[in-house]
Formats: structure tokens, sequence, C-alpha cells
């Protein structure tokens, strides 16, 4: 009984959580709102494998490479569509939101999200209410998207705590906790100021906490040929119009000598 009511716990908290945080949209991405009904929802987020790079474009059709994604970038993939046979996501590298845009998701490794963690790890997650008072902490508290993961996707900064904007007046809550192998506990904020994420309570101020207990990717992997930049690609509507121009000109020159051979 007390694992089901966890797991409605759980369940209730992601909720919240995909809701106001995961289920990102591109606001300026004319490719995606004219194609929004055939997308399908990846929330998740993913990685430029070794030895790949990956090319970012404005669409996937006819689009402009707007940069390069060297190996070890992680990527936010927010949706993803089917276009000429190949996969296609839009998403973000991860801190860097002008470089909004559409990518090859066959290209990319996934990482070992949170709802997996929470599946994997239920018999030792308990509900369980609590609070961290911003002034007893006295530091800059970090978030996981994990425990172990190694992956900070947030912090919740002292100053702002402590200013008095926080409407919660410096306290974050937490309503699930984990106890991992080594007997050290996780709070999950199920939302905090924009934040969704697993705070170590054991020392929230950690930057980088020693737990290790998955995989930080699972391979996904399906192509791995060096890719072509479509932007400087021969375009075919350009091929066919410059063939179309030469068999003008030589129909035109046809006709000139037969009426000087007349």
């Amino acid at each position: 009984m007390k694992k089901l009511f966890c797991i409605l716990m759980t369940v209730m908290l992601l909720t919240v959580g995909v809701s106001a945080d995961v289920l990102w949209e591109p606001y300026d991405n004319d490719y995606y709102w004219k194609h929004y009904q055939q997308a399908s929802t990846v929330a998740a987020v993913y990685e430029v494998p070794d030895g790949l790079t990956v090319n970012v474009y404005t669409a996937p059709v006819g689009g402009k490479c707007i940069k390069t994604l060297e190996e070890g970038t992680a990527v936010y993939v927010g949706f993803s569509l089917k276009e000429n046979g190949e996969i296609w996501a839009t998403g973000y590298p991860l801190g860097d939101f002008e470089t909004e845009g559409w990518f090859r998701l066959g290209r990319l490794q996934k990482r070992y999200s949170h709802e997996e963690f929470v599946n994997d790890n239920a018999d030792q997650i308990a509900a369980e209410e609590g609070w961290l008072v911003a002034s007893e902490v006295g530091g800059t508290i970090y978030t996981w998207t994990y425990p172990g993961s190694g992956v900070s996707d947030g912090i919740l900064e002292e100053e702002l705590l402590s200013s008095g904007s926080d409407y919660n007046d410096g306290m974050v809550s937490y309503g699930l906790v984990y106890t991992d192998p080594d007997g050290g506990r996780w709070g999950y904020i199920g939302y905090h100021m924009g934040h969704v994420g697993w705070m170590y309570l054991d020392d929230p101020t950690d930057p980088g906490p020693a737990l290790q207990l998955h995989p930080e990717v699972v391979n996904t992997v399906t192509d791995t040929a060096p890719e072509e930049d479509m932007t400087t690609a021969p375009a075919y509507g350009k091929v066919f119009a410059a063939v179309g121009v030469v068999i003008a000109i030589t129909a035109l020159l046809i006709v000139h000598i037969r009426k000087k051979q007349r």
C-alpha cells in the first residue's frame, strides 16, 4: 500500500513538472508551427556522442545551418517528426536558447531520464513532505535531473531566495525523498519558481555529489555517417534550372544556324 501511495505521489508531481516546465515549444519556429500536428512529443535530454557532430538547421527542408554541435554537447529535444524518411527533432543545446533549431535525432544519444530513474527506484522513494530554509542552508541550492546524474538542471541562488522576491519566503519544499545506497537523502522539488528536480538534502550546496547509479546515456544513435551541410549542398532546383537554361540556349543556337543556312 505504501509503495502504491509513493507511485501515485510521483505521478502527481511528475504531472506538475511536465505541465509547468518540460513541454517547451519553440516560440519563433515557422516550420514547427506549420507541422506541429504531425509532431511527436519527446521532452528529453540527448547529447552528441563521441566522434560525431550535429548540424542545427532553421528547418528540416530548405533550412540554413546555424551551428554545428560538437561531441558531448547536451541537447534538450522537445518534439520530433519524420521528413523525407528521416526523424528530425527540434530543441536547443542546454544553456543556449539562441541555437534553437532542427537536427537529425538519429545522430544523438539519449540521456538517462528522471522518469526512468523513478521507475527503476520506486522501492527507494518515499512520500515525505519537507522544507529547506534558505537562511539555514547558507548558500546556492543545486537541483539535479535525478540523484547521481551529475547533471545540474538549475540552481536556486542564495541571493534570490533571501531577497524577499521568492514567493515562498526563501523556503524550498519537496514531496518525495529518495535514499541512495550510501544513505544519502534526496528531495524532489515538484515546482519552485520554474525549477523542477532533485536536491541533495544532506548538502544542497554541493555542486557535485559523487553518487553515480546509472549510465548517463542510452545508445540511440542510428546515423554515424559524415553529415553534409544542406545549406552548401547542391540544390536540385537550381541544377534543373541551369539545365533548362542550357537547353533553351542550345535551341536558340540551332534556330539561328538553320536561318543562316537558308
